[in-house]
């Protein structure tokens, strides 16, 4: 079994030193600058990405900002647009009915017209058949023939009688 020291051995201790000194000049001289340099480097990059990302957020919130702008104003648009389209259709519907209501008032009217043309014509139709029922039973009553002149007497007389002014 080795012998344990409490003691440290000075010229290994020495030795040790200097070789960790050693170490540390050699890596400061030619691994510490380009070490440092790439953490700068790297920092600056990790900045710049972190600005990037902030800009981008706030043009995206911007740009969400105007989206809900303008979803809004087509929402307000679009219900403008259907009042419109209500207050056209209503419109319409009501000049619809007038039109209608006009066009059966004419037919009314035509009709009306027509009935009473039609009415004028079947009386005097009616007054022609009762005058030739007449003479033709006033004929044969008198059992002699009446001549053009007799004939057209009797009726202007009987036009009057039965009334001739209801016309």
């Amino acid at each position: 079994m080795p012998e344990i020291t409490i003691i440290p051995n000075w010229e290994h201790f020495i030795v040790q030193i200097c070789s960790t000194l050693i170490l540390f000049f050699v890596i400061r001289h030619f691994a510490w600058g380009p070490m440092k340099e790439f953490l700068r480097k790297r920092q600056e990059i990790v900045s710049e990405e972190i600005n990037k990302a902030e800009k981008i957020r706030e043009e995206a919130m911007t740009l969400k900002n105007d989206f809900d702008v303008k979803i809004k104003e087509a929402q307000e648009e679009a219900r403008n647009i259907i009042e419109a389209s209500k207050t056209q259709a209503k419109i319409t519907h009501d000049q619809i009915i007038i039109e209608a209501n006009e066009e059966a008032k004419q037919k009314i009217a035509k009709a009306s017209l027509a009935i009473e043309q039609e009415r004028k014509v079947t009386y005097a139709q009616l007054k022609e058949d009762i005058i030739n029922i007449t003479v033709s039973s006033t004929e044969k009553l008198i059992k002699k023939e009446i001549d053009d002149k007799v004939h057209e007497d009797l009726f202007n007389e009987f036009v009057v009688e039965v009334g001739g002014s209801n016309e």
